[in-house]
């Protein structure tokens, strides 16, 4: 980064001090601007944002302290680093330039050396507050870019709904819950009736498109508390909370009165209707020892709703409960 001078703004109402000021700051490798009066010095300091304001408390139009104020309160002058530099050595008059937002006091006559050695002070200072806020950002930065993988790890990139692998963190948890408190959950494994037929006759982009309407026609359909994920290809999976099967039954009826009453939107190339068939399984249910033996069961309620003509809800008994399938 190429190297800038610092830059000051002086404020004072006598020339020939302000002048003064002016070479004895610029000896000490700063840029220095002089203006004469407090409205001057207001304009100036938002124009040109100086990283420096040497400031005069007796002003021809007002005071120092009113212009301090005002730098304080305005958005980009806020934060500049302000030396008043005055002929006021009385304590009162420093306490009133310190609240009014002073962050340094000087008196005259001055020393030169003294007011560089002041200057370099409020300069690290500056410096440090920079690198601060720069780390902030950073630290920002980082979260929010993590927070976004986080959110990609957990999303199916086509519809935008939770996918599997939050779908069994989910389901996990919530078996866990039932296990501890005996708290009921159920779930819904619901597939999509010829859906081949839409990739087979138009194409598998115009597949997607419905796939992703189909997805905003079910997520209108179930609670705020329910977790609607894409299990993969056209079939979808919802764990329902604090709910038995008897709860999820009349969700999955709207779901599927839902989808069948549904026109696709010409974008999506599809003019036909759809229909889903949903298998509902959950607690209570007897012989239940794993969460993976009530998506089993699920997925057996899913194929008799399939062989008795689709478009159907079958919800699973206890004889689909069977025995626990461990991962290869």
């Amino acid at each position: 980064m190429m190297y800038r001078k610092p830059r000051i703004l002086v404020v004072d109402d006598d020339v020939l001090i302000a002048k003064s000021i002016l070479k004895d700051v610029e000896s000490g490798g700063c840029e220095v601007d002089c203006v004469y009066t407090g409205a001057e010095g207001v304009s100036k300091a938002i124009a040109s944002v100086p990283d420096i304001i040497l400031l005069d408390l007796n002003l021809p139009d007002t005071t120092g302290y009113d212009v301090c104020r005002l730098l304080r309160n305005h958005e980009k002058t806020s934060n500049i680093q302000i030396i008043v530099l005055t002929g006021k050595g009385d304590i009162e008059s420093k306490i009133t330039a310190f609240k009014c937002g002073a962050n340094d006091y000087l008196t005259k006559p001055y020393d030169s050396g003294e007011l560089n050695e002041r200057v370099a002070a409020c300069l690290r200072v500056k410096r440090v507050r920079e690198d601060l806020d720069h780390l902030i950002r950073d630290q920002i930065h980082a979260k929010e870019s993590l927070l976004k993988a986080e959110q990609l790890a957990i999303t199916d990139p086509l519809t935008g709904l939770f996918n599997r692998r939050f779908f069994n963190d989910i389901l996990s948890r919530e078996y866990l819950r039932f296990n501890r408190y005996g708290i009921f959950f159920s779930l819904m494994m619901i597939d999509v009736d010829h859906f081949k037929q839409i990739n087979d006759s138009i194409s598998h982009d115009a597949g997607d498109r419905v796939l992703c309407e189909l997805s905003d026609i079910i997520r209108l359909q179930v609670r705020d508390i329910d977790v609607l994920s894409r299990w993969g290809g056209d079939e979808f999976a919802v764990v329902l909370p604090h709910s038995s099967c008897d709860t999820a039954a009349p969700i999955a009826s709207r779901i599927l009165n839902a989808v069948g009453g549904h026109r696709f939107s010409p974008l999506t190339g599809w003019w036909n209707s759809l229909a889903v068939s949903i298998g509902v399984s959950g607690l209570p249910i007897q012989n239940v020892s794993s969460a993976t033996q009530i998506v089993a069961a699920a997925d057996r309620a899913l194929a008799r709703a399939k062989s008795k003509g689709r478009h159907q809800i079958d919800v699973a008994t206890d004889q689909d409960i069977g025995p626990i399938i461990l991962a290869a």
